[in-house]
């Protein structure tokens, strides 16, 4: 037998709010400038590259197209483009993603040409606190 459905008493007093902790940033992985260096020349040379990211079992292929410091936190480097080929997600091929350099563990240039050619728009607020390379060409 099915319960009626409950009422709410107009004059009891509402219930308590939860109350959470407040959410504490993470600090930025240590700068790598070589591997800023190597996203860079791939992008100067369009060409793809290997990276695996903290936490993957397999490198992915990814096509850079912008470094720059983050919006939220100037002192962290993150790489921007197109993830051509994710073996530790299926389902993330061929889209846009962002990684923090710095928690990239290993890099390297493929001689795979770039497929997407994704253009940068320099005045986006996510590049605010400047841009360290990314792709210009038509």
């Amino acid at each position: 037998m099915r319960k009626p459905p409950r009422i709410p008493n107009p004059f009891s007093p509402p219930k308590p709010k939860r109350l959470t902790a407040p959410k504490i940033e993470e600090p930025p992985a240590p700068r790598r400038y070589d591997f800023e260096r190597l996203l860079c020349e791939a992008i100067n040379q369009e060409k793809q590259v290997s990276l695996r990211y903290s936490g993957d079992f397999h490198a992915r292929e990814f096509e850079p197209s912008v470094v720059f410091h983050s919006s939220k936190n100037p002192h962290q480097v993150n790489v921007g483009g197109c993830q051509i080929i994710n073996p530790n997600n299926v389902g993330e091929n061929m889209t846009p993603h962002n990684f923090e350099v710095g928690k990239i563990v290993s890099l390297a240039l493929i001689d795979k040409p770039f497929i997407v050619r994704e253009r940068v728009d320099v005045l986006r607020a996510t590049y605010a606190n400047g841009i360290i390379c990314y792709f210009q060409k038509p």
